[in-house]
């Protein structure tokens, strides 16, 4: 009887961490989905609302070729926006500041920066 109880607790203590585990995974799973949707629906309200949207890494960089921008910037010899640095592309004065500004302050509060609506004059590939 008493081995009966031990392997009954055993049982119990396995499923136990079992469901523990499941919960979790799923649950990790169903954030990284919201994540994806969220971010997903931010990008295409920006989208509609805006000449184009880009993806910046930590050092501001494009994380991807973003086809709208390199149109608009008249940058269609092959040369691609993966991997440039934002800050480039801006037109030198009040918008390059402004924009360096806003980033600086979201590093200064130690907060990642959301996604952000800002309208800024670019440089097109001629350098104006």
């Amino acid at each position: 009887a008493i081995m009966d109880c031990a392997v009954l607790m055993w049982k119990c203590m396995l499923f136990y961490w079992a469901e523990k585990m499941v919960k979790f995974s799923v649950r990790k799973e169903v954030e990284a989905a919201w994540g994806e949707c969220h971010g997903s629906a931010v990008s295409s309200l920006l989208g509609l609302l805006c000449d184009a949207v880009v993806d910046l890494d930590q050092g501001l960089a494009m994380k991807e070729h973003f086809h709208k921008l390199a149109g608009f910037l008249m940058h269609s010899g092959g040369k691609r926006l993966q991997g440039a640095p934002f800050p480039d592309f801006l037109a030198p004065g009040e918008d390059r500041q402004r924009f360096q500004d806003l980033i600086g302050e979201s590093r200064a509060g130690g907060a990642e920066l959301s996604p952000h609506m800002m309208s800024v004059r670019m440089r097109d590939a001629m350098g104006n």
